[in-house]
């Protein structure tokens, strides 16, 4: 990573010595020293649930999920990629051949994928043994072909979107961000066809792919299509109610709103053995699948039958929106079917015990495995999760709480047919069983302090002896906009007792506070600064003594901060963190809604001043929305260590470093740094941004000479290289806003 400061950024890389600099490795390496810190993924911390050590504890967490398969590590066993719709997160889990089989999370093999968003299926569409990428992009499905050959590699298979002959014009095959379809051989002759609702909803679409008739192969993504009403059934558009025996003889016998389209999750089944696919439905806003039976054949489908919960033995019961997909979990050969809520909003999901696994026996009788699959081996604390490290137990070593958004309490139908959830925050207990050099937690609460009776939501807490009486004394923000001081009295088997809250006045500070106690003027008594929902911070200084705190709210916009991104959400979701540096010089870093964490090394003594934030150290540590951090040293190494939360409730924890070029060491700097394929090239390259951004590209020869310039946004752009000779090059990507310039090489081969 360069950052110029001081100069035009065009004046700059012209120069044949910029040009030479970006090049040479052991120049870029030379300029760690400008980064303030360094981290790695640290992965074998040993957490304890239950008396038994978990194998996955540090995922990020998982909500609502979908999956697909592929050998990562090419053992001949394929592995899982579940695809996180809560911040459009893909998390690799390696399968473990053993005799009770089971699957190790690791993080190094997300950076194969392209960005995926909404929609995440694994199939092969070409028959070359390799899944290739169906994914949502604006306007239908966009396509990735698996071209992996010793490295995982993907790259476009089509242009913008997928494509179908609808009368007689090729438009985009519609799939809206809420639908998952049917990607399948349906008519078995080898290559994929796809079923959908259509457009304005109610009827299924049947789009064939005629690569096969066509070409002879399955190469092609050539799609018609042949039914407008699938399986001789219409659904209605303001419930899951299905409706029968319509379609015939292209007269509909529809729901009167069948004008709207809400949703829903489709897959493919033979349910009843007799050798035709079956139907399964899912819906927004229902927590049911149901299941039509076919009575024809696959295409010239006509459903005869509805069972309204499937499967009839477990039944799925799951907020909200659940989808299914069909694997070989075990890689033994039969299938199971998991099952995980599609919705995309954030508040209709449990969070926890939300991925459903089916065994599938011969008969096709199914078994309910487990509702928790994957999520029983990693931290996961429900919807959200905001890590705060203290020493609850006066025993020197550095305990874990999680707070969260909260937990399901129950779903509930309003007046007008919408789904409901209601959930309530809770603190979850991690002590630190281990030692100052290796720190291992045992989880020992899921309720600690018994706040769930208080029937709070989104509650955040910071810890510190606010009496002076040597206790840890705790303070929870609230989504209401209260913030609790609970005092603590003494211990009660080890675990803290505290006192019934009471209530400090924040004044307008806001709603979703997240406080962090904190010496700011340096008097040596505790003040507040929280965090919010709009983004910003408000500042709370204690008037008060040792003894007796007193807290007078001073400003709304500590720091001028807001940490909104508008092309995002209209939220900011600050959360800060303090930590202070070897020069114990105070520094904060700010969780967001984003996702984006925000570094403030230099906090001056003017609240009301504006406060300079060095965004690029922690740039590339974005891993989930609404995001929360906690940094202490947990193994006594001198480097401070970081505890990473987000909205899928579970944690990330990273080992502090010597700081390298990236900040966050080699490893999770190459998930994120820029991708180019196909390299070498020959007529066209896709160049992968880490972010979202407005990037300028400029391509230079071996020379230092600008042989092309192209303006984009967003993380995918397409560079057409057919005017360029064979050779070296070097791709520098820009972000004229803020001087950020990431150059990577290209080969040019014809």
């Amino acid at each position: 990573m360069l950052i110029i400061r001081d100069m035009p950024l065009r004046t700059l890389v012209h120069s044949r010595f910029v040009f030479a600099f970006l090049f040479c490795p052991l120049l870029i390496a030379a300029q760690s020293a400008n980064n303030d810190y360094g981290f790695s993924r640290w992965s074998d911390v040993q957490v304890n649930v239950d008396g038994a050590k978990i194998s996955n504890p540090w995922t990020g967490g998982l909500n609502n999920i979908q999956f697909g398969e592929i050998d990562l590590n090419k053992d001949g066993y394929n592995d899982l990629v579940a695809f996180e719709k809560h911040g459009n997160r893909l998390l690799p889990f390696i399968f473990s051949n053993t005799a009770e089989p089971g699957y190790k999370y690791d993080p190094s093999f997300q950076k194969y994928f392209p960005p995926i968003a909404h929609l995440f299926q694994l199939k092969d569409y070409n028959n070359d043994g390799k899944p290739d990428i169906f994914t949502y992009t604006p306007g239908g499905i966009m396509v990735y072909k698996n071209t992996s050959q010793q490295e995982i590699r993907f790259e476009k298979a089509v242009p913008q979107f997928i494509k179908s002959l609808q009368g007689n014009i090729f438009t985009n095959l519609l799939v809206t961000n809420v639908d998952y379809p049917a990607i399948y051989d349906i008519d078995n002759d080898g290559d994929l066809d796809i079923l959908t609702f259509w457009g304005l909803g109610s009827f299924m679409e049947l789009h064939k792919n005629m690569s096969v008739e066509t070409f002879g192969n399955a190469d092609s993504l050539l799609f018609h299509k042949v039914d407008f009403c699938w399986g001789r059934f219409s659904e209605s558009a303001e419930s899951n109610s299905i409706l029968l025996d319509t379609c015939i003889d292209r007269s509909f016998r529809a729901f009167p709103d069948y004008e709207r389209h809400t949703g829903s999750t489709l897959n493919l089944m033979d349910i009843n053995n007799d050798n035709v696919l079956d139907l399964m439905i899912g819906d927004v806003d229902f927590m049911n699948i149901k299941a039509l039976i076919n009575g024809s054949t696959n295409v010239e489908a006509v459903m005869t039958a509805l069972i309204d919960s499937f499967p009839s033995t477990y039944p799925i019961d799951l907020p909200s929106f659940p989808s299914m997909q069909l694997l070989d979990i075990y890689n033994d050969g039969v299938m199971n079917m998991t099952v995980s809520p599609f919705d995309p909003g954030l508040v209709r999901s449990a969070g926890y015990n939300s991925i459903w696994l089916y065994n599938i026996s011969d008969s096709g009788e199914m078994e309910l495995v487990t509702k928790s699959f994957l999520q029983g081996e990693t931290i996961d604390v429900g919807l959200g999760a905001y890590p705060v490290f203290a020493d609850l137990t006066n025993d020197g070593l550095t305990d874990l709480i999680i707070s969260n958004y909260g937990v399901l309490d129950s779903c509930v139908y309003n007046s007008n047919g919408q789904l409901n959830c209601q959930h309530t925050s809770t603190l979850s207990y991690f002590k630190n069983t281990g030692t100052a050099k290796e720190p291992e937690f045992t989880r020992i609460n899921i309720d600690f302090a018994a706040l769930k009776e208080l029937n709070l939501l989104s509650i955040h807490p910071a810890f510190g002896d606010l009496n002076n009486d040597q206790l840890i004394d705790m303070l929870i923000g609230t989504a209401d906009g209260q913030l609790l001081l609970f005092y603590c009295t003494g211990f009660d088997n080890g675990a803290p007792v505290y006192a019934t809250p009471l209530n400090i006045q924040a004044g307008n500070a806001g709603t979703y506070l997240t406080p962090a106690l904190v010496d700011i003027n340096h008097d040596l008594l505790l003040d507040i600064v929280t965090g919010c929902k709009n983004g910003t911070l408000s500042l709370f200084l204690n008037a008060g003594t040792h003894e007796s705190p007193l807290f007078n709210l001073i400003t709304n916009e500590y720091g001028l901060i807001n940490v909104t991104d508008p092309l995002q959400s209209y939220t900011g979701h600050s959360v800060p963190s303090f930590f202070r540096d070897k020069q114990n010089n105070l520094q904060m870093i700010i969780g967001s809604e984003s996702g984006k964490l925000f570094y403030f090394p230099e906090l001056k003594d003017n609240p009301n001043s504006e406060f300079e934030v060095k965004s690029d150290v922690f740039e590339l540590m974005k891993d989930g929305i609404r995001s929360s951090v906690a940094v202490i040293d947990l193994n006594e190494d001198g480097f401070p260590d970081m505890a990473q939360g987000n909205y899928a409730g579970g944690l990330i924890l990273h080992k502090g470093n010597i700081p390298g070029p990236s900040a966050i060491g080699e490893e999770v700097a190459a998930q994120h740094s820029m991708s180019i394929y196909p390299n070498p090239a020959k007529l066209k390259v896709t160049v992968i941004m880490p972010f979202e951004g407005d990037w300028l590209l400029e391509v230079y020869d071996s020379f230092g000479r600008s042989v092309q310039l192209k303006h984009s946004t967003g993380t995918t752009i397409e560079l057409d290289i057919n005017n360029l000779r064979s050779g070296l090059y070097l791709i520098v990507a820009s972000q004229k806003d803020n001087f950020f310039i990431k150059g990577s090489k290209l080969m040019i081969n014809r």
